[in-house]
């Protein structure tokens, strides 16, 4: 596999878990920005696949949506660990 594609792979992967976890915590991204200090712009990039945030940006949206930084990286979502996260606040 090219690493073009390896990094469109990346971006799409990154973008699509802010954007999932964003959605099952119900906040825009207005929130997440102002929560985690990124700009919005960069958080719609990252989501719409156009870019890779910044560690440390990633770092700071994970903080901002109770997540963790690996949350965004791994091969498979950790849809488990938020939802037991989410039972337990109950």
């Amino acid at each position: 596999m090219s690493d073009d594609r390896q990094e469109e792979m990346l971006r799409r992967r990154i973008g699509s878990r802010i954007y999932f976890r964003r959605g099952e915590l119900g906040i825009t991204q207005i929130e997440v920005a102002a929560r985690s200090g990124v700009h919005r712009n960069t958080i719609y990039r990252a989501e719409a696949g156009l870019t890779v945030p910044t560690i440390l940006q990633l770092w700071k949206i994970a903080q901002a949506m109770d997540a963790k930084i690996e949350d965004f990286l791994q091969d498979s979502p950790s849809k488990v660990r938020f939802a037991l996260e989410s039972e337990k606040a109950l």
